[in-house]
């Protein structure tokens, strides 16, 4: 009701100006010939159209603002929820890679010999804790407000699967003592240990990239509204 004071003075204004029929008396010498009152009038118009404009303006630009400030707002919000997601990626990906470090390893241990059918184990279990880490909700939620490249969590999760299915396969053959046994360890060795790990790191590095990206942002734009 700001509006109400300076609306009641311009009312009570024109209804004293314009509703007095002897008004013009106050503005003329009385000569039937003289317009002084209507020229009055047409010069003081102007004024209260610059006023009204003025105003006008003003409302304007209070309307221009707060859209602005609604505007900053939902972006600063927009990047903060990013950047909680980014940070739950970052420690998703540093529990993957130690598993990945853990899996190296074991397979390291195979390839030196490839007989021993406990390190066989325990890459399957490895391998089952991988894809557990992977199966973490931190994963989709990113994917879901960013593009990870040209791997995404889909691939990554069906690819580490079918290598653990692969495994068991690989290991039922050690234990029965199935011919070429040792040349589909080799083989195995090749698509987990070399490429399955490799395209898994190559994920890792993206999405920790990404990950940093919206940080910084968030950052960035933290920063520069406390020095307004």
């Amino acid at each position: 009701m700001r509006w109400f004071g300076p609306a009641t003075i311009v009312v009570v204004f024109s209804v004293i100006i314009f509703g007095d029929p002897k008004a013009d008396f106050g503005f003329c010498t009385g000569n039937p010939e003289e317009h002084c009152f209507r020229e009055w009038v047409s010069a003081t118009s102007g004024w209260f159209a610059g006023v009204a404009a003025f105003i006008s303006i003003a409302l304007l630009a209070r309307q221009v603002k707060d859209a602005q400030m609604q505007y900053q707002s939902a972006e600063m919000q927009r990047l903060e929820a990013q950047a909680n997601i980014a940070r739950q990626i970052i420690n998703a990906v540093a529990a993957v890679r130690i598993t990945i470090d853990a899996r190296r390893r074991e397979l390291g241990k195979l390839k030196a010999d490839p007989a021993d059918t406990r390190a066989l184990n325990r890459c399957l279990g490895v391998m089952e804790t991988g894809i557990n880490d992977f199966s973490r909700r931190a994963f989709d939620d990113f994917e879901a407000i960013t593009w990870p490249g040209h791997l995404d969590i889909q691939q990554v999760r069906s690819g580490m699967k079918a290598n653990l299915n692969y495994m068991k396969t690989v290991r039922d053959m050690a234990l029965k003592q199935t011919p070429d046994w040792r040349q589909w360890i080799d083989d195995m060795l090749v698509t987990i240990g070399d490429t399955g790990i490799e395209h898994q790191s190559i994920y890792c590095n993206q999405l920790e990239l990404l990950a940093n990206e919206m940080i910084t942002r968030w950052s960035t734009a933290v920063a520069g509204r406390s020095n307004r």
